[in-house]
């Protein structure tokens, strides 16, 4: 197992390396990528704040457990250690919640508490670190969830993405996915008063997905810092 997930872990290095350059040829004869919708609000820089949650972190709830036997809450602290690490170096200001308040067991009473956290702390956009999963084994990839009517959403879980698969191009994108009422993370993602982001970078239940992010929560982290860092590059008013 160990063999295997070196190989993996090897082989998306070669890759991301050949991306990387393919990306400074592109710069060099001046072909644009992709453009990412501009958003229609735009945040001062100098009010830039990270909200880095840790999915799961409401009394009584540690998440999903992956074929690996670690459950969300546990992998996505670690990611969320680095990750403060990683923004900083990047001169970007961050703050970890990865331990909500309100009624235990009540997914609700956390949801309202996160939300005043956030507005209390002053943060400027919100991520919240999870990893997916499935009764079937086979599901797989990554996706970014955003409330449907965010543009500074939209864009920004299609940065996150992007840098996710720089640092992990083995792992299929299930692209940038609006929520809802209803939806799946939707009290996240619409009761915040900043945009929101749900980070879902892999399933935790499908076992290649599991090999090539077990023990690399600094390599996640890295991947996010970059987005965020790209992001806020072309989309931060200076």
């Amino acid at each position: 197992m160990k063999q295997i997930k070196k190989g993996l872990f090897e082989a998306q290095e070669a890759i991301s390396k050949a991306i990387e350059s393919i990306e400074e040829l592109e710069k060099l004869s001046e072909q644009p990528k992709t453009p990412i919708p501009f958003p229609t609000n735009s945040i001062p820089r100098e009010d830039l704040n990270v909200a880095i949650c840790v999915g799961h972190s409401r009394k009584g709830d540690t998440g999903a457990v992956s074929c690996g036997g670690t459950n969300e809450w546990t992998y996505n602290k670690k990611v969320a250690e680095h990750l403060k690490s990683d923004l900083q170096e990047y001169g970007i200001s961050s703050f970890v919640v990865d331990n909500y308040g309100g009624t235990y067991g009540s997914y609700t009473s956390a949801m309202n508490w996160l939300i005043k956290y956030l507005k209390d702390q002053k943060a400027s956009v919100a991520i919240e670190l999870h990893f997916n999963a499935s009764s079937n084994s086979k599901a797989e990839g990554m996706e970014m969830l955003y409330w449907n009517t965010s543009r500074i959403g939209l864009s920004l879980a299609e940065y996150l993405l992007r840098g996710c698969q720089k640092y992990f191009p083995l792992t299929a994108s299930r692209g940038a996915k609006k929520r809802d009422t209803g939806s799946r993370g939707a009290t996240f993602l619409r009761g915040t008063h900043c945009p929101a982001v749900i980070t879902e970078p892999f399933f935790g239940t499908n076992e290649h997905d599991w090999i090539t992010f077990a023990d690399h929560e600094h390599v996640l982290s890295q991947a996010l810092a970059r987005g965020i860092k790209e992001w806020s590059d072309e989309h931060i008013i200076l």
